[in-house]
């Protein structure tokens, strides 16, 4: 089973941009394992926090 895990800044995508991602990604591997795998395929869009890394004192 193809799992994809792609993490974006929170709020970047709208639902729509998510969607297409998934389809187009899922068509991507479907060109390296069967199509058999098309059902079983996970793409999994995680939206991330943005974090200011601010150096230790």
């Amino acid at each position: 089973m193809p799992f994809v895990n792609i993490k974006t800044p929170e709020g970047a995508l709208n639902r729509a941009q998510k969607q297409e991602i998934v389809h187009r990604t899922t068509n991507m591997l479907v060109e390296y394992f069967p199509e058999a795998a098309r059902p079983h395929t996970m793409v999994l869009i995680e939206e991330v926090k943005e974090r200011r890394l601010r150096p230790r004192r």
